[in-house]
């Protein structure tokens, strides 16, 4: 399902360089197969710093995971 926002604004360079902290952030917390209650809390708190969680983010959560693990369920260790 293609969401397109006709009158969202470009994002920022400000912006641009957060989601690609974010993407880095769960590439890395996703390498291994395994989410960790630590990793999980880190990406939350990146997401939420600035007091929202857009559209853009969740994108971005949503393709990376998928790029990591591919068709693979996603084990949680929280442990």
């Amino acid at each position: 399902m293609q969401i397109e926002r006709a009158n969202a604004p470009e994002p920022s360079q400000a912006e641009l360089e957060h989601l690609e902290q974010l993407r880095t952030l769960v590439a890395h917390a996703l390498a291994n197969g395994k989410l960790s209650r630590a990793e999980m809390q880190s990406i939350q708190t990146l997401m939420q710093e600035d007091h929202r969680v857009t559209v853009e983010e969740l994108t971005v959560l949503h393709k990376t995971l998928r790029q990591v693990l591919g068709d693979a369920a996603l084990e949680y260790e929280w442990q």
